[in-house]
């Protein structure tokens, strides 16, 4: 199937799927518009009508009396139409804030229910950027051109139906001319189309490099080493290039456009002519009739021209939307229906547990067996890559194994609800996620459970007394709120891990990247206190800290290189000794 085909065939199931979103957004303002639409067409034909009887009242000296109605009818008709000319913008608008927000809000639900591996695969993180980083302006292109396409449409209609009675030829010339103008500008739509398509991965590179060089995080470092030129320049480069590209098929699509309407329009008024001419003299009604529908329908299809390119480009966003709703979600499906054991009685079992990563060509881990005894701190240590957050990820219900499973009291968590997983484990990560919210919302996050006194304790814990952060202080100074440093930044999701209710599993993945020795040793102190009776995973780079842990899995490209208590491997001499003797240099 060629590229043009399987863009633009969507489009009009697109169109039909997001006007069943219109209405159910909104029913009633969109009944209101089709109502009005309707009325605006039919007075456009009566429009004719009556002009036709209305001129030739006036030019007969004759009935020149009788044009008096004519022409208060007249009037009334072009008050009907300019009364909803001014209230179809103000409902479209209204449809279009309503519906937008309504598939927006849809976007970013399905988002947020992705299983991880959505963000791993390209082709599903473009799919994303396309619908979420451009659904606001997509949205708003598609619902004008759609809604204004649809208003065009009756109006067109009743203008041919109205020619159809100088001769049944006219409107048959009407309809197969506009039809071809149609797949002509659906082919310049989609081109469109294809090309942003094409160019999801430049166009989202060259908003990074933007980003980099406006974000706080990243200024001290584009300063110390010069590269704002650069980086500005591959901005440039990337973006110069999208432009010129981008311009040649407008150009394109214009110059074509222009080519097309012209023969269009000859061809109607050469039938007209012809028609006219064979008819001998016509009645001046009948000539003012026939130019101004003429009028009506050029404008019309010049306007529909702009649409329907606009519509077909954008009805991509309604394919990539329809695409990313469709997808399989990170949802429980119904054989998920065995409990989470309260509490762990035998332990959590790993069976010959691999994971390769979308589009990978090796696996992350590979051939991993580990029994965790209930109420152990297990560390997992190896080099950059050796597997040891994926790991964490398969243990919290986060990723899925591609071979092989694992059991919490011999019971397949795939058979546990998600829901239920993720409640019974609680995770600080080596990037936590900074929200734009007060300190205790960073805490408590949807959860009612926790009260002040409690976080107030949790935080004293974690080195954040509230004499010195109080509770409804807002945090993240692009918003106006309180500069936190990385350490501080890390006390907190420290603590938002110890405020979950219900956290049987602990992870803990190198949560103190950013705190100083001493505050490091702290917070480990306090980790083992606060996990007891807890079953915990401890993910580290600095070795010191597992010789806290019960056991240490030293994980080396992907493989158990080792597993043992700490003092055991250290006799051993092997990996981990080797790895603790080189870190310990840097302290003799």
């Amino acid at each position: 199937m060629s590229d043009k085909v399987k863009l633009t065939r969507p489009s009009f199931r697109d169109l039909l799927w997001l006007f069943a979103r219109v209405l159910k957004a909104s029913p009633f303002i969109a009944t209101v518009w089709i109502i009005l639409v309707l009325i605006n067409a039919g007075a456009g034909a009566a429009q004719l009508l009556v002009l036709r009887e209305t001129v030739n009242t006036l030019v007969d000296a004759d009935l020149i009396n009788s044009a008096i109605p004519w022409l208060a009818v007249l009037c009334f008709l072009f008050f009907i139409e300019q009364a909803i000319s001014t209230l179809l913008p103000l409902l479209r608008e209204q449809l279009r804030i309503r519906a937008g927000f309504t598939l927006q809000r849809a976007a970013l639900q399905k988002t947020g229910k992705l299983p991880l591996e959505a963000f791993d695969d390209e082709e599903s993180h473009d799919l994303i950027n396309r619908v979420l980083a451009r659904g606001d302006s997509s949205v708003v292109q598609l619902m004008q051109n759609g809604l204004s396409l649809i208003e065009f449409i009756p109006v067109l209609l009743t203008s041919t139906v109205v020619l159809g009675l100088i001769s049944i030829w006219i409107p048959a010339i009407i309809i197969s001319g506009a039809i071809l103008l149609r797949v002509f500008e659906i082919r310049m739509g989609a081109r469109v189309r294809h090309f942003e398509v094409e160019n999801t991965r430049n166009k989202r590179l060259a908003d990074y490099y933007a980003q980099l060089l406006t974000r706080r995080r990243s200024a001290p470092e584009i300063r110390l080493w010069s590269i704002g030129e650069t980086l500005l320049h591959r901005w440039r480069t990337i973006l110069a290039q999208y432009l010129r590209e981008r311009l040649r098929i407008d150009f394109q699509n214009a110059s074509q456009g222009i080519f097309q309407v012209f023969i269009f329009v000859a061809i109607i008024a050469g039938a007209l002519l012809v028609t006219s001419l064979s008819q001998g003299r016509t009645e001046a009604g009948l000539a003012a009739l026939v130019l101004t529908a003429l009028r009506n329908i050029t404008a019309g299809m010049n306007s529909m021209q702009h649409f329907i390119i606009g519509f077909v480009q954008h009805a991509g966003y309604g394919e990539d939307l329809r695409d990313l709703l469709g997808r399989d979600q990170d949802e429980d499906s119904p054989t998920k229906r065995t409990p989470y054991p309260h509490p762990i009685r035998e332990g959590i079992r790993l069976y010959d547990v691999a994971y390769r990563y979308p589009g990978a060509n090796t696996d992350a881990l590979s051939d991993i067996n580990i029994d965790i005894h209930p109420g152990e701190i297990l560390a997992i240590v190896g080099e950059n890559g050796a597997g040891k957050t994926t790991l964490a990820h398969i243990l919290a219900g986060l990723r899925s194994p591609t071979t092989g499973h694992v059991t919490i009291d011999g019971i397949n968590i795939a058979t546990i609800p998600s829901e239920d997983l993720r409640r019974a484990c609680t995770a600080v990560f080596q990037h936590p996620a900074r929200y734009p919210a007060t300190l205790q919302e960073n805490l408590v996050l949807d959860s009612a459970d926790a009260t002040d006194a409690y976080v107030e304790a949790v935080l004293t814990q974690v080195g954040l007394p509230v004499e010195k952060f109080p509770l409804n202080s807002f945090l993240g100074p692009e918003f106006g709120g309180v500069d936190f440093s990385g350490g501080e930044w890390q006390r907190v999701a420290i603590a938002r891990s110890l405020t979950k209710e219900g956290g049987e599993f602990v992870i803990f993945d190198e949560p103190t990247a950013a705190l100083d020795p001493l505050a490091e040793l702290e917070i480990f102190q306090q980790f083992v206190e606060l996990v007891e009776g807890k079953t915990a995973l401890l993910i580290a780079h600095r070795l010191g800290p597992t010789r806290l842990a019960d056991r240490v899995v030293v994980l080396d490209n992907g493989y158990i290189a080792e597993i043992g208590n700490p003092a055991e491997l250290l006799q051993q001499n092997r990996k981990y000794a080797e790895m603790f003797a080189a870190q310990s240099e840097w302290y003799q």
